[in-house]
């Protein structure tokens, strides 16, 4: 190809144009990096296997489509946090309803809690001990809180 063959194009935005179509994190299997995820703030989870030639997506079945956070375990990557409601405090966010975990890579979720948070800002997980997750959270009322959860109980402050 030569330069006249792109003399016809003109570089223009393709978007977002306005304040949707924010990516608000992504989670890299630390093991093949060419499979992650991408949390969208008002578009879901999607999924890529092939270093993002294509993308699936892996969240349009749960009760959410606005992302806040998302992590992979470090000891098991086919275990996926997702915290749902954006973590972007402002007019145009949407909100969610809480905290869902997948155990097979994001082929099927289960609502692990915080139902009414809203807003999950981030989660992280202990790099020694994966049964230890850090959560935080805002609510309706902008109540910031972080919650840890362990397999067998949970610990909540509230800011």
């Amino acid at each position: 190809m030569s330069t006249p063959t792109f003399n016809g194009l003109r570089f223009r935005s393709i978007g977002p144009a306005f304040t949707s179509g924010r990516v608000s994190g992504f989670a890299v299997d630390p093991n093949n990096s060419s499979r992650y995820f991408v949390a969208v703030a008002s578009g879901g989870v999607w999924k890529t296997i092939n270093s993002g030639t294509t993308w699936s997506p892996v969240f349009d079945s749960e009760g959410s489509y606005s992302i806040g956070a998302i992590a992979l375990d470090p000891k098991n990557s086919a275990t996926v946090w997702v915290g749902t409601g954006e973590n972007n405090s402002q007019r145009s966010v949407s909100y969610g309803n809480g905290v869902y975990r997948s155990d097979d890579a994001g082929r099927t979720w289960r609502n692990v809690g915080l139902k009414t948070s809203e807003h999950i800002g981030r989660i992280a997980i202990d790099p020694k001990d994966s049964n230890i997750v850090y959560i935080a959270s805002q609510d309706a009322r902008r109540r910031q809180d972080l919650e840890k959860h362990t397999q067998h109980q949970r610990e909540h402050w509230r800011h």
